[in-house]
């Protein structure tokens, strides 16, 4: 099944299909995301400084003589995970997620590279008011929601050699 297919039917979720040019024994990189600000405060000043938040990757090609693409890959995913705040700073968390290897593939073959895996539980509970807090009955009129996010970062890269 194609992965347009699967995503169609929200059995996945495609976040980016970049294409990168990039010349032999050269490295190249692309990244795409934002930057997320926060605010510190030192000597009674406040600065606004940034975090990035991005999906990125660099690449190192080289060219064999039989059409074979050796490629040192690093390949990123940053996104912002949970704020902490203190009485003077706001400190913003950043999840990291890093594949880093060397592979030699054909030319026009696809690599898959997986293995980046995150999952988020989230635990919520509403109740009627007044009622959900009195004591031995109050479970009676209180939900419990319980969510589980579950991400798999896999990337599929096919090298094309081109002809300048």
């Amino acid at each position: 099944m194609k992965l347009s297919a699967l995503e169609k039917e929200n059995l996945l979720s495609i976040i980016a299909s970049p294409r990168l040019v990039a010349s032999h024994q050269k490295p190249a990189s692309i990244q795409q995301g934002t930057e997320i600000p926060y605010v510190t405060n030192t000597d009674k000043k406040s600065h606004v400084q940034f975090k990035d938040a991005v999906l990125g990757m660099e690449v190192t090609p080289t060219i064999s003589r039989d059409n074979k693409v050796e490629m040192v890959l690093k390949i990123s995913h940053n996104s912002p995970d949970t704020a902490i705040t203190t009485s003077q700073n706001h400190h913003l968390s950043i999840n990291k997620q890093e594949i880093a290897t060397s592979v030699t593939v054909k030319n026009n073959d696809t690599l898959i590279l997986g293995g980046i895996f995150q999952q988020k539980q989230e635990k919520t509970e509403a109740g009627i008011p007044f009622l959900s807090q009195l004591p031995l009955l109050g479970n009676l009129f209180t939900n419990s929601f319980q969510h589980i996010d579950r991400r798999v970062l896999i990337v599929f890269i096919t090298p094309k050699l081109i002809n300048i």
